[in-house]
């Protein structure tokens, strides 16, 4: 699933290219993705004929700031992303062209026609994306939006107020990163990258951190977020930008997905172990409990 990263990539790229552009059509051949309204006509009601303010990122949403006050809310899911492309004649999925050679293209699910002749294709191999439109209010105060936790880059989000939440909890550390309602975005990839930096054992509770250690994995939040920013985000699986290229960013990770390898700090092999239901590498010498 795309994390802060990846979705950050997405929107930037999003609010440069299509604000300003009016919203003149909708084709796709998944409606059950209108989770709000539930529908495609009435959906379609909320978006049509809208023009897109602005784009934002909430968490690991995607915010379409509309004009009259409405808002459609994207959640990409696990394998959703959106790709910039031209349309011209009908408003089928026949008639949008990316220019792109990637094969997982195809699956394009959904595709919002814009004024001008651009348009926005979902492309969503496993049909789980999530799309919500409605006054911005009304959007902005649903469950799972509303109690979306702190974002890593917000003026708010300050050392002493990430250590009191650590101090609510006492879970594994990996896990606490994990929970949406206290720091947004973060995911399974970043989690495991950011414990490593800080020399932190993902197993360790979240409660039992020091001040040395928490103010530690506080500046790694930020480090490895900007630095897979910078590298366009990590492309193990779906992910691509709004252009269609690959992020870089997983030629260069320290531990994720590498599991009997050797720790580039210490050269001990790095172990995988399960925390719940999700997976944890961390390296045993850098990184003890």
């Amino acid at each position: 699933m795309p994390e802060l990263p990846e979705v950050h990539i997405m929107v930037s790229g999003l609010d440069k290219a299509v604000s300003g552009k009016k919203i003149i059509g909708l084709w796709t051949e998944w409606p059950k993705y209108f989770k709000y309204p539930e529908g495609e006509p009435a959906f379609t009601r909320n978006i049509l004929r809208k023009k897109i303010v602005g784009v934002e990122r909430l968490g690991k949403n995607i915010l379409f700031r509309l004009s009259g006050g409405y808002l459609m809310l994207v959640h990409q899911k696990m394998t959703g992303r959106f790709l910039i492309g031209r349309w011209r004649g009908e408003m089928t999925k026949e008639n949008f062209k990316s220019g792109t050679d990637d094969p997982k293209d195809k699956f394009a699910r959904l595709i919002l026609f814009l004024e001008g002749g651009w348009a926005l294709s979902f492309v969503d191999m496993r049909k789980f994306g999530k799309f919500l439109s409605g006054r911005e209010s009304e959007i902005l105060g649903m469950p799972g939006v509303r109690d979306v936790g702190l974002d890593p880059f917000s003026p708010d989000f300050k050392f002493e107020t990430f250590r009191k939440m650590l101090k609510t909890r006492r879970v594994a550390v990996k896990k606490f990163l994990l929970d949406q309602k206290f720091v947004s975005g973060i995911g399974n990839i970043y989690a495991d990258e950011m414990l490593w930096y800080a020399k932190i054992n993902p197993l360790k509770k979240s409660n039992s951190l020091s001040s040395a250690e928490a103010r530690v994995l506080f500046g790694a939040l930020k480090i490895i977020l900007k630095k897979s920013i910078r590298l366009g985000g990590s492309s193990i699986s779906d992910y691509r930008d709004l252009f269609g290229r690959k992020g870089r960013y997983q030629k260069n990770f320290f531990v994720y997905g590498k599991n009997g390898e050797r720790c580039s700090r210490c050269g001990v092999s790095i172990k995988r172990i399960k925390i719940g239901t999700r997976s944890a590498h961390f390296c045993p010498k850098c990184q003890k409990i």
